[in-house]
This record gives structure tokens, sequence and C-alpha cells, in this order.
């Protein structure tokens, strides 16, 4: 029976790199052949299921900071549906394994849980402060870039956890991409939850960006939870509650 998967994280939080083991593991998560590397633009996604995301949130090409609304039905969403089926039916019919990454799947989980009852999630999550590092590196962007990374940060991985409490616990695993990067025992657990081993594509020296928070940062959590009601730090807490349960 060919098992489905989907990766559930924020942007710049690991997701290329699990799509790119799993890929190169025998799970097919891009259409054919992609030999080029992620520097190079490769971000092992599936074009079909991420068109089908972008229409469903009705976002075309929009910077991903700015697509942060979830997916709500609408009068089409029985078409939806069937379109969904029908496109697994295709991927699905030359047999084997296979799944699909895209950061938006966090705001349109439901849709596709529905569609596919048997998907299983591969949820994964990087610190605040290290995403937020990412997007605010160039100095010539707005300081109200940061703000947008840490809500973007929210709303993805608020997404990402209610997806991860409403898949039944052998559907499901939790990794945190900082962990992964260094610790053998997580890849192990990656790999007893897909059933294979996987290749080991890790590359340490990626996680650049810091974990600390400064000033700035402390201030734009401290807006975000006055003004938006988003608690960056209670959503750390929370993941890294459910991270401990499933570690066990």
């Amino acid at each position: 029976m060919t098992t489905v998967y989907t990766i559930l994280g924020m942007h710049k939080s690991g997701t290329t790199l699990l799509s790119q083991m799993l890929d190169a593991s025998g799970i097919g998560m891009i259409e054919g052949v992609d030999s080029r590397s992620y520097d190079q633009g490769n971000h092992f996604e599936r074009l079909s299921t991420n068109g089908l995301n972008k229409r469903l949130l009705g976002c075309g090409e929009a910077n991903s900071l700015r697509v942060i609304t979830p997916y709500a039905a609408g009068p089409d969403h029985a078409d939806r549906i069937a379109e969904a089926r029908a496109l697994a039916s295709e991927i699905a019919a030359p047999g084997g394994d296979w799944g699909f990454k895209d950061p938006r799947s966090c705001l349109t989980h439901a849709f596709w849980a529905e569609a596919l009852p048997d998907l299983r999630v591969i949820c994964v999550y990087r610190s605040a402060a290290s995403v937020r590092r990412h997007y605010t590196a160039r100095k010539h962007l707005s300081v109200s870039r940061g703000a947008r990374a840490l809500r973007a940060w929210y709303l993805y991985n608020h997404g990402m956890l209610a997806a991860y409490d409403s898949t039944a616990p052998a559907r499901r695993i939790l990794l945190n991409y900082e962990t992964l990067l260094t610790d053998d025992a997580e890849l192990r657990r990656l790999q007893a939850f897909v059933g294979r081993p996987l290749q080991d594509s890790r590359r340490p020296a990626l996680n650049r960006r810091s974990s600390a928070i400064g000033l700035r940062e402390r201030i734009e959590r401290a807006a975000l939870r006055g003004f938006a009601g988003l608690d960056i730090t209670a959503l750390e807490s929370r993941l890294a509650a459910a991270l401990a349960a499933e570690r066990g």
C-alpha cells in the first residue's frame, strides 16, 4: 500500500532538508529529477501540490511572510477535494511511497487531511529567533520585517501544531531542526517513522542563525503579544513540550 507524507513547517525551518532526504531515499517528493542544489534554487517542492495550495489560499506568488491566512472552505470545496484526490491518484499511479513539502500546507492541512485521510505528517520547527534572523539579515530591509517574520512564524507553527494534535500518534512525528542537524538519535527516530534508512544529507554548518533573543526582537514579541494576541514564547514552550512528550 502506498504511503503519503506531507512535511509541515515554517519557511527556513528544515523542510527542504527533510524533503531532500526522503526523496533521495525512495520517497518521491518532487516531479522527475532535479539535480540542482538548495543554493541553486532547488527547494524539493512538488509543483502540482504547491500549485493547488496557492489556489486554495488565493495567494498567487505573494511573499511568504504575507501569506498567513488559513484556508477556509468555500462553495467550491467539494470540487477542490475531488481535484486533490485525482492529483494524488495520478501521482501514486506508478507505485511507491510519495509526499509533498510546502510550508503553506501549515495553513491548508485540514483540507489535505480531509482529501487524504491516511496522510502521515512530518512536522519540523526552528526557533523563532533563528527564523527571524534569516529574514532580517540584509540591513537594507525595512525594520518592520522582523515583526512580520515573527508573526508568520507564530501563525505557521500554530497551524503546524494544530495539524500535529489532530493527527493520530502513529501517523505523526515532530522534530526540531537545530537538534536534528547534530543528533543522530533524531535521525534514527525519523527513519523509524518512515520505516526505511535515509540518506543523511545533514550539514550542521547550515545552522548559521543564532537563537539568542536581542532587544529589538523582545520589543517585537511584546508588541505581537499585546496588540495581536500572538505569544511567541508560549508557542515555543508548547512545541518543546510536545517534542519532549513524543521523545518520552
